[in-house]
């Protein structure tokens, strides 16, 4: 659904009703060379410092006559490194959820989607199921953007694929997939993405929810998918594995490993 108001608050009485009026949305209503723009941020998931240093400052700031729309901001004054213009309130309420800012300027049809996010998080640490005498004591965390600068890390090739998804009518859990091109079998790859896409759960909260709907002879006594939560245990087997589905999910962090074969068995750590 698109924005369909003439006005400034028009356009945000839409997007509040989207939120069906969350307590924690919050607005910072400003002008900015002469025109009235809107902020909203959610609080808890979005920096309040980054919100006031990226976007109302600059907005402020701005100086000099013309226009002043989401065209003209997406342009020049935002200090975000992430911003995108889109005129779907769906869109809009979504980057909200995610712990983004959304700016809504007077007599504009579109809002800009601002990258400032900022909720807690749990710093990388060694995981107790997998902890080792020697070697990393890095593990994976809750932020799967994170968890993907870690492997990123490990395997500095540009052959290295990440290709994200969302799963939960519900939820809409983020996913990420990840494999390296001209190791992964395209043909696992392909029939994962068709598995993945028959995932029909309205929350997935854990890996365990898709594990179950991916894995090949589920009633068999041996581990066709496996999980760990060390990325050096990621990195040591995705150069022989068929591929790499990465699921983050608040309180859980994992990662599962497709397909399961000995090498992976033997490679995995074990505990101390």
């Amino acid at each position: 659904m698109g924005m369909t108001g003439r006005t400034l608050d028009e356009n945000a009485r839409t997007l509040r009703r989207i939120m069906k009026g969350d307590s924690t949305l919050k607005e910072r209503r400003l002008i900015c060379r002469g025109t009235e723009c809107a902020v909203f941020f959610c609080d808890g998931l979005a920096s309040a410092e980054r919100v006031a240093e990226d976007v109302v400052r600059p907005l402020l700031k701005m100086r000099g006559a013309g226009r002043t729309d989401a065209a003209v901001l997406e342009k020049r004054g935002m200090f975000s490194g992430e911003v995108k213009r889109t005129g779907e309130t769906s869109e809009l309420a979504r980057g909200l959820m995610d712990g983004d800012a959304v700016l809504l300027c007077a007599g504009c049809g579109e809002g800009l989607i601002l990258g400032v996010k900022g909720y807690s998080r749990r710093a990388p640490s060694e995981p107790d199921p997998e902890k080792v005498s020697k070697g990393p004591r890095e593990g994976f965390c809750e932020v799967l953007q994170e968890n993907l600068a870690m492997i990123r890390r490990r395997l500095r090739t540009d052959k290295l694929c990440f290709e994200s998804l969302s799963l939960g009518s519900v939820s809409r859990t983020p996913v990420c997939l990840c494999w390296i091109e001209g190791t992964a079998d395209e043909r696992v790859l392909g029939e994962l993405r068709r598995r993945l896409e028959k995932v029909s759960f309205d929350g997935v909260l854990d890996t365990d929810c898709i594990s179950e709907q991916i894995r090949d002879a589920r009633y068999s006594p041996f581990r066709t998918v496996g999980t760990t939560e060390r990325p050096d245990v990621v990195a040591g087997t995705s150069q022989k594995l068929s591929s790499l589905l990465r699921l983050s999910v608040p309180a859980f962090a994992a990662v599962c490993v497709l397909t399961v074969t000995l090498g992976f068995v033997l490679k995995k750590k074990r505990p101390a």
